[in-house]
């Protein structure tokens, strides 16, 4: 049986739904879908910026490096391929 399921779903694409995607109501006003992820407001201002400058910086010291090297040639050469092709 689960052959015969996965030569089905090989062969045929999904169909598109015409219905919209349904979600979860928001019960109470003033929730999730009122305010911004990152509030800067008393109760969470401070955290917030300290935890996006701790990622900054992490991020930073990761991978400066990386973007400091040089770019190939050979992805140089592909890129120049490209913007050649396309002005055809």
């Amino acid at each position: 049986m689960a052959r015969s399921m996965a030569l089905t779903l090989e062969g045929e694409p999904p169909a598109a739904s015409s219905q919209p995607a349904r979600t979860m109501p928001n019960p109470k006003p003033g929730g999730a879908g009122d305010k911004p992820a990152r509030s800067t407001d008393r109760a969470g201002g401070d955290n917030a910026e300290a935890f996006d400058i701790w990622l900054q910086r992490g991020l930073h010291q990761l991978y400066d490096s990386i973007a400091k090297e040089p770019i190939p040639d050979e992805l140089l050469d592909l890129i120049k391929q490209d913007q050649a092709d396309r002005a055809k």
